[in-house]
């Protein structure tokens, strides 16, 4: 489990929140390719699925319409939410109660996840919190 520690005082502006802890559950719903010939030690690709989860934030504008969260990932160590390296935003947008995991199937290999924290306040005023430490996933070969 990857963690990263912060506060979450109410008077702190959601642009200066980091997500608590992050931790990726592997649920092995994944179907492995035939091998086929040809020996060697190749890998074969299967698909996994893969549930990102994370503590809440308990910011007032992430907990409210307008609000939630967005995930991102990589196959890039050390990419930037929304650049070219980057798949998604995924929304996970508010409900009740809040939702805080995001499940995606993959191919095998290695990726790399953040999850940005969002909402409006005050109303009209979107804001983000920069984005959660990364944490890598490897989804092993059949």
């Amino acid at each position: 489990m990857l963690t990263s520690h912060a506060t979450w005082p109410s008077q702190l502006p959601l642009s200066e929140l980091s997500m608590k802890k992050l931790f990726v559950i592997f649920m092995l719903l994944g179907l492995s390719a035939c091998g086929g010939g040809g020996g060697g030690s190749s890998c074969t690709v299967v698909t996994r699925t893969v549930t990102v989860s994370w503590d809440a934030n308990n910011e007032q504008s992430v907990n409210a319409a307008l609000g939630g969260y967005r995930v991102y990932y990589s196959t890039v160590s050390g990419f930037t939410p929304g650049d070219a390296n980057s798949t998604g935003p995924f929304d996970v947008p508010f409900a009740s109660p809040m939702p805080t995991s995001y499940t995606v199937d993959l191919g095998s290999g290695n990726y790399y996840f953040k999850v940005i924290a969002y909402g409006e306040f005050p109303a009209g005023n979107p804001t983000e919190s920069t984005p959660s430490a990364q944490l890598p996933v490897n989804v092993p070969c059949g």
